[in-house]
């Protein structure tokens, strides 16, 4: 990795008209009815992010590259579209460490690592109940999905970073 990670990504990701070669369309999910639909670019909020959060925002791409694959740039606009960037990186890198202890702790699937990331990225958001405790792999030996939800808030209360 570059020294000068911020130059780097300045360069590459630096003015709006490079900016705006990240697709419109980010991709396609399929609802609960089977529909597919496409995923939107969100509204740019933010111009850049600093140079200490890039080097951040690199960290949790590579802990949550199984989890997660999104190149560097569909990182770092996810996050320039929020309105509070610290905040939104914050949550994720207290995701990103409960997965890790999580991953560390059990032999998992590349699919069950995508859902024990989306049950930490719903207990970020306030999601909870039998439907979201279910979605953790079963049988893994992982903690149930109170334990989970306490690693999250006590990852997120210190600040802890992956």
């Amino acid at each position: 990795m570059p020294s000068n990670i911020g130059g780097w990504f300045k360069r590459l990701l630096g003015s709006d008209k490079e900016r705006s070669r990240l697709p419109g369309v980010l991709g396609y999910v399929t609802d609960d009815q089977g529909q597919r639909h496409e995923v939107h670019r969100g509204w740019i909020k933010r111009g850049s992010l600093s140079e200490e959060q890039l080097r951040r925002v690199a960290r949790l791409r590579e802990v949550l590259a199984e989890a997660y694959p999104m190149t560097m740039e569909g990182w770092i606009d996810g996050f320039l579209c929020d309105a509070d960037s610290e905040s939104e990186i914050r949550i994720i890198e207290a995701c990103a460490v409960v997965y890790q202890r999580l991953a560390s702790q059990a032999p998992l699937s590349l699919e069950e690592k995508k859902e024990v990331y989306s049950v930490l990225c719903a207990l970020s958001a306030g999601a909870a109940g039998p439907q979201l405790a279910s979605a953790l792999p079963a049988g893994k030996g992982l903690p149930d999905l109170q334990a989970v939800a306490s690693m999250y808030y006590a990852a997120q209360k210190a600040s802890l970073r992956p």
